[in-house]
């Protein structure tokens, strides 16, 4: 039999080398100085037409956020005031014009962008306890709790999911001696931290580390408990790292299902496990209204007897009308903005 013809060179077919020349000539580096071949040439024929369409379908710029201040707890548990570490910070070089007293809550300085790196995690002031670098924003959940506690009000706090600690040890302060802070968790490895959190801010005696699931917590342990900090696991998308607006995809959005569900778990327990409790506040780092206003909803439904009343009311950015909730008990609800607000997003 006569030996078969050779057949002719097969064009490139792979796909993931001209999808990688593409992008390289579209927008990475260029295509090569010296580059032949059917596919570069191809390319180069189109390439007009290609950055046109890329153009076309790239998302617009995100705008440059302004930098966030820096944000500094004075902690009165290392007998710290506003006025006390601000003249610390005088006298260590930062400038008076630089630090100022924040307009909302009582025990937060803050420090203008340009000279924030000068306060950080190495700072004496932080190292002794004095100040607590926090956000703002992350404030905001016990203060809604306990700031505006009646004179006679006497009781303990539970957090309920509690570590890295820095909620805990605000709540801390601002009981005071009027009762103590139960802080649960349910992974060693975190409570440590908190443990270790609690004993820099000197609230060791304020505050029970518990090692723990809260929603298997038996309720007739804690008698005295009368006011619950809820600040579950969340998404995280307030947080300028990890800031996504939308869910974008099938699995953001089972995610933020499973998360809602726990969320609302541990609000219903708060609301309806302990019958001295009084008070309780919920929050998360969260953008996303499933998480949020969508908890808010049900657990008023899940627990009919409760009533929202305004967390930090002169704070100006309120809760986003949702199914559910009227509008007065929208504007129970407090948001912030990280492009507007000078804080990372939360929800209260």
């Amino acid at each position: 039999f006569p030996a078969p013809a050779p057949r002719p060179a097969a064009p490139c077919r792979d796909d993931r080398i001209l999808l990688l020349a593409t992008y390289d000539a579209v927008a990475g580096r260029g295509l090569p100085r010296r580059a032949g071949g059917k596919l570069i040439s191809a390319i180069k024929a189109r390439l007009a037409d290609l950055k046109a369409a890329y153009a076309a379908a790239a998302p617009p710029p995100e705008p440059e956020r302004e930098p966030i201040p820096r944000y500094l707890r004075c902690n009165p548990l290392r007998g710290a005031t506003r006025a006390s570490v601000r003249a610390a910070l005088v006298a260590g070089g930062v400038a008076d014009e630089d630090i100022s007293d924040d307009g909302l809550l009582s025990e937060l300085l803050v420090v203008a962008p340009g000279a924030a790196s000068t306060v950080h995690g190495g700072h004496a002031l932080v190292e002794s306890g004095a100040v607590i670098l926090q956000d703002k924003a992350s404030c905001f959940p016990a203060a809604a709790l306990l700031a505006d506690l009646p004179p006679d009000w006497r009781g303990d706090v539970l957090d309920a999911c509690a570590a890295p600690g820095n909620k805990t040890t605000h709540a801390a302060a601002l009981l005071g001696t009027r009762g103590k802070v139960h802080a649960f968790d349910r992974d060693a490895r975190r409570l440590a931290i908190l443990e270790k959190r609690v004993a820099a801010a000197g609230a060791a005696d304020a505050v029970a580390a518990i090692l723990g699931d809260f929603l298997a917590v038996d309720a007739a342990s804690f008698p005295a408990a009368r006011a619950v900090l809820v600040d579950p696991s969340c998404s995280g998308s307030g947080m300028p790292a990890l800031e996504r607006r939308v869910a974008d995809d099938a699995a953001d959005a089972a995610r933020l299902e499973k998360l809602a569900a726990f969320q609302l778990a541990a609000v219903t327990a708060a609301l309806t496990k302990f019958p001295n409790v009084d008070r309780v506040a919920y929050s998360t780092c969260s953008v996303h209204a499933a998480e949020n206003e969508a908890v808010v909803a049900a657990a008023l439904a899940a627990a009919p007897g409760w009533q929202l009343r305004p967390a930090l009311p002169a704070w100006p950015r309120r809760g986003a009308p949702h199914a559910g909730l009227d509008l007065a008990q929208s504007d129970c609800l407090v948001r912030c903005d990280p492009a507007e607000d000078a804080t990372n997003g939360f929800f209260v």
